[in-house]
């Protein structure tokens, strides 16, 4: 009929958008600073710094009163995922000094298909 759409049925497809560009602006300023020298662990530890300083402020908005609730398989499922999330995008990083930003911002595409084939493994569904 009408040729009428409601803005809300293309917001995941902006949102997945500007996720594209984002990384891709990521992507090519890392690739930037690696090349001048600037060592890529740094930069990831800058970066996970304003990470934590932008999250811990909603964190406790959000989850005022839940850190009762943290057990300590809980903690350490945190701890292992903090541990794996700072060490694959490191060496993310370390292989972009050697390759394009194009290249690199192709492996952020295998992210999901990893994730299904972990959910697969470990029963997750």
């Amino acid at each position: 009929m009408g040729g009428s759409t409601n803005v809300k049925e293309w917001w995941p497809a902006i949102f997945m958008l500007l996720i594209q560009i984002f990384t891709t602006g990521l992507m090519l300023l890392t690739k930037v600073v690696v090349d001048n020298g600037s060592l890529a662990w740094t930069l990831l530890t800058y970066r996970f710094f304003l990470g934590a300083i932008l999250a811990i402020p909603l964190a406790m908005f959000f989850e005022k009163g839940r850190l009762k609730e943290l057990t300590l398989k809980a903690f350490i499922w945190i701890f292992t995922s903090a541990l794996v999330g700072f060490t694959i995008p490191g060496f993310a990083y370390i292989g972009l000094g050697d390759t394009s930003p194009g290249y690199a911002v192709n492996f952020y595409n295998i992210i999901p298909i990893a994730a299904f084939i972990l959910a697969v493994l470990f029963r997750s569904h």
